[in-house]
């Protein structure tokens, strides 16, 4: 770039260079391999420090857990369909720090310090890695835009998009891998896109394939990414027939970047080939971070207080209406923005998990809205002057608050999954405000037993009551009138006769706001001993697998036992995050055991929130 040219945009990558450097290395993180990045970086220590990929002594992994505290369970690992270890994470951001990895291996040989994949080497150079990737991105985002705006246009752009969105916690306060990393790929990948179209040549056909290889070995979700270079500069018939034609007669190339792309993914397959015993396994088993592409949320996930994109980043809108301005200005690139675009919302709409930032996984979409967004900057500057100065108030209170909002969320005044309307009005342009609370969600604690401490501000109903006094023709063998607990009749329940009729109720049927709880109680006799009297109240959601499963018995409730009198379990169960409509509530006695169980009323309550 030529500052003479260029002042402006000059400034301004300074200016945000200086800002993400200074709080991207001040507000670290303590240990950058911790949570999830642990899982994303393991690969590298594994295969070429402790050369155990299959993890076959998972013991020298705990050691090092202990003494780096990476995580305090081991969800980043999972057991495989052969039965053994296998890390949960793609490997693709392995494949990315890997220059980092091995220079802080050497410097750690080479200092004497441990040279174990996870030390203060190891830390600091995949720190100032991820900060060089960035600084390079932003140099190509400038490149970028003034390829087709205005040196105040660039400049104005690249503020807002990095300090005025969601892009600015994640990239200085909060973990930028692997959606700001994402970003920066994507922006090399436009880059090289617009200038092979440019002018063919193969190094920007390596450009392309690199930037696109890593994203999809980084994210296979990802792959619509491939839409950027194959519907770039596509517009009407005549444009179509071009693209058409520049394929064919550029085909060694597209066979190359094909290749490549294919380089870079074909490690995941084969890990999971000689560990796993498949080519493809399905990682995200796990319903609360599960995608179910038949069911996408799209309000919560656009305007939802609790983590919606457009409410936490409403300057996004911005660059979302650009897509559409785009058609008349910069037609270039209306297509593949549009598809990318519409396709990326539903996607992350049919993803279950809810800990996150103005849905921290929209941070790669601004490189591709960064064009968009310019146009309607273009747009507005050259309107009249009040327009211009209105704008610029509004952008500038409007990047105010995500800087503020950054702020709180970084102390945990605004939380990550639990905000409501109520929550985010309270703190909504404070400095120093009080964790509000009282007004958030509720807390799901994430124990195998949640405790509903307080009824008062729930409506509740009996959905389940059995004391076995009405017999049913199928019970009638089960129904024992000896030892009741209650009224004349109980249920007899043993080694073959193991479930006990309950409740199946599909939970568009409950009619509850944010969230449930049942409460579900059972008495219980026996005449052995507790350990031998396995009897078990469940309660359980499920839709298509099991999305939440808890059980106790007399062990784990830890109550007072007496065999040969009647005892009671009861505990409380409160609904998960993520929960389709057609999913269903189950809540049954299951006798685990082979003693000789009765149970008599059989009950369980619901509670929903009442109206505020």
């Amino acid at each position: 770039m030529n500052r003479s040219t260029s002042p402006l945009t000059f400034y301004s990558i300074v200016i945000i260079a200086v800002i993400i450097s200074i709080l991207g290395l001040k507000h670290r993180q303590s240990n950058i391999f911790a949570f999830d990045n642990y899982g994303y970086y393991l690969y590298l220590p594994a295969a070429f420090i402790q050369h155990d990929l299959s993890f076959n002594d998972i013991d020298k992994f705990k050691a090092l857990n202990e003494k780096y505290h990476n995580t305090p369970t081991y969800y980043q690992l999972m057991q495989s369909p052969k039965g053994g270890i296998i890390i949960r994470m793609y490997m693709g951001m392995a494949i990315l720090l890997s220059p980092a990895f091995f220079a802080g291996h050497g410097i750690a040989l080479l200092t004497g310090m441990p040279a174990d994949g996870f030390s203060a080497p190891y830390q600091w150079v995949v720190i100032l890695f991820g900060l060089i990737l960035t600084l390079a991105g932003l140099f190509v985002a400038q490149k970028l835009l003034l390829k087709f705006f205005s040196d105040k246009v660039a400049a104005v752009t690249l503020l807002i998009t990095y300090i005025g969105t969601n892009l600015f916690f994640f990239s200085t306060r909060g973990n930028p891998i692997p959606h700001v990393y994402l970003f920066n790929l994507y922006i090399f990948l436009i880059w090289f896109t617009v200038k092979w179209h440019e002018n063919p040549k193969w190094l920007s056909a390596v450009g392309i394939a690199v930037s696109l290889g890593l994203i999809l070995a980084i994210r296979p979700s990802e792959i619509i990414a491939v839409f950027i270079p194959l519907l770039y500069n596509i517009y009407n018939l005549t444009s179509l027939k071009g693209k058409s034609n520049s394929i064919q007669k550029y085909f060694l190339q597209i066979i190359l970047i094909s290749f490549i792309v294919f380089l870079f993914i074909l490690p995941q397959f084969l890990y999971w080939r000689i560990y796993a015993g498949e080519y493809i396994v399905s990682v995200y088993n796990d319903p609360g971070s599960k995608m179910d592409l038949s069911n996408p949320n799209f309000l919560n996930t656009l305007f939802s207080f609790r983590k919606g994109w457009f409410i936490y980043s409403p300057l996004s809108v911005l660059a979302c209406i650009g897509i559409f301005a785009s058609i008349k200005n910069q037609k270039q690139i209306f297509l593949f923005s549009l598809v990318f675009v519409l396709l990326n919302i539903y996607l992350i709409s049919c993803f279950s998990s809810l800990i996150s930032y103005g849905y921290r996984a929209f941070i790669q979409s601004y490189a591709i809205l960064l064009l968009p967004l310019a146009v309607v900057i273009e747009f507005i500057l050259n309107r009249r002057k009040w327009l211009v100065v209105f704008f610029s108030l509004a952008m500038a209170g409007l990047t105010y608050l995500n800087v503020l909002q950054a702020r709180q969320l970084e102390m945990e005044i605004i939380d990550k999954s639990r905000m409501t309307k109520a929550a985010f009005f309270a703190v909504l342009g404070k400095w120093d405000p009080q964790k509000p609370e009282s007004l958030m969600s509720i807390n799901r604690t994430g124990y195998s037993i949640d405790t509903l401490r307080s009824t008062e501000l729930y409506n509740k109903r009996v959905i389940l009551d059995f004391d076995f006094e009405n017999q049913d023709s199928s019970l009638r063998s089960r129904i024992d009138s000896a030892n009741p607990c209650n009224g004349r009749y109980c249920l007899r329940m043993d080694s073959i006769y193991t479930y006990s009729p309950g409740i199946k109720i599909k939970i568009r049927d409950l009619q509850f706001e944010d969230h449930f709880w049942v409460r579900a109680s059972v008495n219980f006799y026996s005449a052995d001993s507790m350990v031998e009297s396995t009897g078990n109240l469940v309660m359980a959601i499920l839709y298509k697998q099991m999305i939440k499963y808890r059980s106790i018995n007399l062990l784990t409730q830890r109550v007072r036992f007496s065999p040969g009198k009647w005892n009671m379990l009861t505990f409380d169960f409160i609904s998960p995050e993520y929960i389709p409509d057609d999913a269903e509530l189950q809540v049954y006695f299951w006798n685990q055991g082979k003693s000789t169980i009765l149970i008599d009323d059989l009950k369980a309550e619901l509670f929903t929130p009442k109206e505020e």
